[in-house]
């Protein structure tokens, strides 16, 4: 593994969003149908037409959400051959979609977390191998210069939907999240699809 430069400490302000996800469980969920197979088109959740999201004025079911989904990871798998794909969005409806759109290409998704400096992203993007970041137009600035590209989340729902899901492994890694580096440099945590 590689070791990341030092990055300096720094804060950035970006404003909250009110975002909400609803606690009921999906039709399928628990009875059979794994949670990770989320946008599958054999998936009871598909069909289903209950309240899923709130995100301002925007309400989408379970149904939108798992359409939407597939249409974000035919555009991530369309977009890059990488194994980890960037996210850089605040608590959104968008940030679901792009983080399950990233699982769903069968690629690792990468948070990135809004109040790390520029150098910090940066050191993080370049060290997690990261090619494509998803993000929206007001922080898409903010992004350091390099190697990674912007692909902005209202993007991903002009996508043709592909068919179904990649199936993934169980120890297949699904998420690399990276600590704030409070006492060092960043350090990434691996998790798995388990």
């Amino acid at each position: 593994e590689r070791e990341m430069g030092g990055v300096g400490r720094g804060t950035q302000r970006v404003e909250d969003q009110h975002f909400e996800v609803f606690e009921q469980r999906p039709r399928g969920i628990g009875d059979g149908a794994a949670v990770g197979q989320v946008g599958e088109r054999s998936d009871p959740v598909a069909e289903d037409d209950r309240l899923a999201v709130v995100d301002g004025d925007r309400r989408l079911t379970y149904g939108e959400l798992a359409e939407l989904v597939r249409r974000a990871a035919a555009r991530v798998a369309a977009e890059t051959r990488r194994d980890q794909v960037g996210i850089y969005l605040p608590a959104s409806a968008g940030f679901k979609i792009a983080f399950f759109g990233v699982l769903a290409s069968g690629r690792t998704a990468v948070p990135l977390n809004l109040f790390l400096t520029t150098e910090e992203l940066g050191a993080i993007i370049d060290h997690s191998e990261v090619d494509l970041v998803i993000t929206c137009r007001e922080l898409a600035g903010t992004l350091p210069e390099g190697p990674a590209r912007c692909l902005l989340v209202d993007e991903l729902a002009g996508t043709e939907s592909a068919a179904d899901p990649l199936p993934r492994a169980e120890d297949r890694l699904a998420v690399l999240l990276y600590t704030s580096g409070s006492s060092g440099r960043p350090k990434g945590v691996r998790l798995s699809h388990r």
